[in-house]
């Protein structure tokens, strides 16, 4: 049996409503995710406990986009899931990702895949 430990944090946008769906904005120019920085000054809630995997990175258009795996406890509560276009911040425990913000582009059960740009 696999233990694993849920060290990092997920933080949701306070206000945005849990889940909270919507749409993800995207550059009609260049194809690339839009983040507004007036998500970077918000307030931001403690959502859960989880485990922070890097999946991918790749250019679009000059814009820098990195993936991540977030994986949530099972006893989470499934209704307070953020759901797809959801704003969140991620913290590594080890410090290698802090206060990086992102967008849910896709949700299993709890996993969840989140775009993020990085500046």
């Amino acid at each position: 049996m696999v233990m694993y430990y849920y060290n990092d944090t997920i933080e949701i946008l306070e206000g945005s409503g849990v889940p909270n769906p919507g749409e993800i904005q995207y550059d009609p120019e260049t194809g690339s995710p839009v983040v507004s920085n007036e998500i970077d000054k918000a307030p931001y809630i403690k959502l859960s406990p989880c485990r922070i995997e890097t999946e991918s990175a790749r250019t679009a258009s000059g814009t820098y986009i990195r993936s991540y795996s977030v994986f949530l406890p099972k006893s989470i509560d499934p209704n307070h899931l953020p759901g797809r276009g959801a704003h969140v911040r991620l913290s590594k425990e080890d410090g290698t990702i802090k206060n990086v913000i992102g967008t849910v582009a896709n949700s299993l059960s709890t996993m969840f895949d989140y775009l993020i740009e990085v500046e």
